[in-house]
């Protein structure tokens, strides 16, 4: 007679256990359901509040301040020392900062010349932008040449990863370029000898970091922080626009934006320096005999100022943030600004001296060298005062 073997003792226990699996995966799922859709509501509902704020601080905070219209994109900015004669600074901000990081800097070069600073690529107060590589951030800066105020060539001064917009404004549009000042930036080739780990440890620091903070901010994780943890209230309205600009979404996605675009920026700040003709200063903090990434920014930055025959500084002992917030190193940066400014083609090189008093440099117009913080004099300029006080002890740029 014909059948079906009969089951073996034990068979049926796999299919028992599966059921008892899927029965309890079943309930996990059922108690979750609820949750998700309570923690979905509570994240929609933050994102929304935090949008509303968000809106209604950019609208407060763009009170009073100047805006440049590009294709119908406003641009904020800010322009100070309009009636001093050129050629114009355009002092560009590190990576994740606004136009208020250049406060002190910006009021203290204001009594040589025009200086601009201004919220790129969709950063601050400025309208999205769809550009965040260093071709298309060049490109903004140009279109600050015809406002009114702007003397047409610019004094560009890269601060950090800007550096790479600097060389990339240079490249592309030199009829524009005055001078160049480099202040501890990331170069080209730092960027192209990183092995794939640190590759994917700068992708680390300037995307995730960048996309943390703003979902930080989109779901008003920064502004309840601040308002349970409290603070030092603001004591300037650039004190109180600078911290509402670190807690809005929008400021961080184009950070992340400008950040995932640093190898495409990096190929287009590829520069023949025997090109460039305009007068150069580089700044580097890195360390010969330091970690291993200070010394090797210091063997880029210090082989970019020898391919460009540049005026080099280095002072290893200041810190990064330091170049815009320390006021003792601000003067000293500066005065190297300044000494460029002056040695540049649109400036007579004879000018000895500027009023001194708050928010005012007193010049040295001589040329400089300075290499590792030892001032080298070069020839001098028929007609100009070198007056070693400005600089205590030889060696305080």
């Amino acid at each position: 007679m014909s059948g079906a073997p009969p089951a073996a003792p034990g068979s049926s226990r796999p299919s028992e256990s599966r059921r008892k699996a899927s029965a309890v995966a079943s309930r996990a799922i059922g108690l979750a359901r609820p949750f998700g859709v309570a923690v979905a509501l509570v994240l929609g509902t933050a994102a929304t509040v935090e949008l509303h704020l968000e809106a209604r601080d950019r609208a407060r905070m763009s009170a009073g301040q100047t805006f440049l219209d590009v294709r119908g994109r406003k641009i904020r900015y800010r322009l100070v020392g309009q009636d001093r004669p050129g050629p114009t600074i355009a002092l560009l901000s590190g990576y994740t900062s606004g136009i208020e990081q250049w406060r002190l800097g910006q009021a203290r070069l204001s009594a040589i010349a025009p200086v601009l600073t201004y919220d790129r690529a969709g950063t601050g107060l400025s309208d999205p932008s769809e550009g965040h590589d260093a071709a298309s951030e060049a490109e903004e800066l140009a279109s600050f040449a015809t406002l009114g105020g702007v003397q047409r060539r610019f004094v560009v001064v890269g601060y950090s990863s800007s550096g790479l917009i600097a060389r990339a404004f240079a490249r592309l549009y030199p009829d524009l370029v005055a001078g160049l000042v480099f202040l501890d930036v990331t170069t080209p080739e730092e960027i192209a000898a990183s092995a794939w780990r640190d590759v994917y440890a700068r992708r680390v620091l300037y995307e995730r970091v960048a996309l943390m903070s703003m979902a930080k901010s989109a779901f008003g994780w920064m502004r309840l922080r601040h308002s349970l943890l409290g603070g030092p209230r603001p004591d300037t309205p650039e004190d109180e626009r600078s911290s509402a600009v670190l807690e809005m979404a929008s400021h961080w996605w184009a950070v992340y934006q400008e950040g995932a675009a640093i190898a495409q920026s990096a190929e287009e700040a590829k520069l023949d320096w025997s090109n460039v003709t305009v007068p150069i200063a580089v700044l580097s903090l890195g360390s010969e005999d330091g970690p291993k990434d200070s010394r090797d920014r210091y063997r880029w930055q210090r082989g970019m100022a020898e391919a460009a025959k540049a005026t080099f500084v280095h002072h290893p002992e200041w810190k990064h943030s330091q170049i815009s917030e320390d006021p003792a190193v601000v003067a000293q940066v500066a005065e190297l600004i300044s000494g460029v400014v002056d040695r540049s083609v649109d400036r007579t090189s004879t000018v000895a001296s500027r009023p001194s008093g708050e928010g005012t440099i007193e010049k040295i117009v001589q040329p400089l060298d300075v290499v590792d913080g030892r001032r080298v004099d070069v020839p001098a300029v028929p007609g100009a005062r070198h007056d070693p006080a400005l600089r205590p002890g030889g060696g305080s740029l």
